[in-house]
């Protein structure tokens, strides 16, 4: 009788103590603006972008660091990854470098990662060149243990990994799969977008040994049919379809500006990131402060990753010094353009808001612009969570921006609705 070799043991630990010893940061970074309106025309020269880097006024960007959050194995399936390149590597060496990609992004999301445990049974030597999109931890696992031909399954904190057995039966399986599978299966692949090729060849590309009798096709309706008589290449294409098939996320901003005058006496949060609890306290702070207004904005919803714009505007137009058909104009108005990313149970937010107000001198018919605000911010905020940004000026009195991000699934529903 053959004795089975021992499982390959990978323990992963994560630096849950580090963690816990990460003090709460704060940082504060200075751009200027005049307090004044600034006159621009063709004499002095100026432009937009020079006159933007004339700014003076002084922008509080806070770093949140609440205290670490631990999420139990269960959450895996939710906690969102960046992509991770894979290279050539085993899957022992994919695991390790998907683990590392997770506790970076525990790292930024505030979380106390896992110390997971992945064991490996002998049978798996294929090099695996991959892609893994943006996606949850637990997928992405299946994923790679699909391209390496095993099947993998989780118990608590420990990951298992099994050859998938095979035989000779027919096999036929159909799966109905997302309107843009093909193009998510040929990103995965590193297909360049402009190729066309068939289901069954990106598979092969993906590094799959498909059985000479197997046949693949996506017919219309999004029904992907397999044929074959190998059952294993029917269950390592049915575990990478449950892999890749994961929701089309999208972030729902809603966004508010608040003027806060110097004498309105308003204490304001030092932190980047609040919770709907605390959202409520700073709401009647503010109500309680003298001269201060509130503004919302229409909420506006974006797809992961995408760069999402909402804008109320006009463009300023006067004529060009020295020219009697020739005109130049500016846009002047409120913008907010915002960039969301799925990372762990959150977002990962840039986005920059203006506030600008403008006429023509009923004088010389010359553009007189206030850049009042101008604010950047980037950071982690929680899933409907609300991030801060905040600009001082030199007299003393603020604009502060609130923005609250919340996923949605490709329905428009709340991915993790409220109990």
């Amino acid at each position: 009788m053959k004795r089975k070799a021992p499982a390959v043991v990978i323990v992963l630990l994560a630096g849950a103590a580090f963690m816990l010893m990460r003090d709460r940061q704060n940082t504060d970074d200075a751009v200027g603006t005049p307090n004044r309106s600034h006159q621009l025309s063709a004499h002095d020269g100026s432009d937009s972008s020079q006159a933007n880097g004339l700014l003076k006024t002084k922008a509080s960007q806070r770093v949140q660091r609440r205290p670490p959050s631990t999420h139990p194995p269960q959450r895996l399936r939710e906690f969102i990854l960046p992509e991770v390149m894979i290279d050539g590597l085993s899957l022992e060496q994919a695991l390790r470098k998907l683990n590392a990609a997770y506790q970076e992004a525990c790292v930024k999301t505030g979380e106390t990662p896992l110390d997971l445990v992945f064991k490996i049974s002998p049978g798996s030597s294929k090099s695996l060149q991959v892609k893994l999109p943006r996606n949850n931890f637990n997928s992405s696992v299946h994923l790679l243990a699909s391209l390496a031909g095993m099947k993998a399954s989780r118990s608590g904190k420990e990951y298992r990994f099994e050859p998938i057995t095979n035989d000779t039966q027919i096999a036929t399986t159909t799966l109905k799969v997302p309107p843009d599978f093909s193009s998510r299966l040929q990103e995965i692949a590193g297909i360049d977008k402009d190729e066309r090729l068939s289901i069954q060849d990106m598979l092969t590309t993906l590094g799959l040994d498909l059985d000479p009798s197997s046949r693949i096709s996506l017919s219309e309706g999004d029904v992907l049919q397999m044929d074959s008589r190998s059952t294993a290449d029917v269950a390592v294409i049915t575990e990478l379809l449950k892999a890749v098939n994961g929701p089309a996320l999208q972030h729902k901003y809603t966004s508010r500006m608040v003027d806060i005058p110097a004498d309105a006496n308003v204490t304001l949060p030092d932190v980047a990131q609040i919770t709907d609890a605390d959202y409520q306290v700073l709401m009647m702070n503010l109500n309680q402060g003298k001269g201060v207004y509130l503004t919302t904005m229409p909420s506006i919803t974006g797809k992961n990753g995408d760069n999402t714009e909402f804008e109320v505007t006009k463009d300023l137009i006067w004529k060009k010094d020295g020219t009697t058909d020739e005109f130049e104009s500016e846009r002047i108005g409120t913008v907010l353009n915002i960039q969301g990313s799925a990372l762990g149970f959150g977002h990962d937010l840039a986005y920059h808001f203006t506030h600008s107000t403008g006429e023509l001198d009923p004088v010389t018919r010359k553009p007189l612009i206030d850049r009042r605000t101008d604010i950047s911010d980037s950071g982690f905020s929680g899933d409907r969570d609300t991030r801060i940004s905040v600009q001082t000026r030199p007299d003393g009195s603020k604009t502060l921006i609130l923005i609250t991000p919340e996923l949605l699934d490709a329905t428009g529903r709340p991915l993790r609705p409220v109990n």
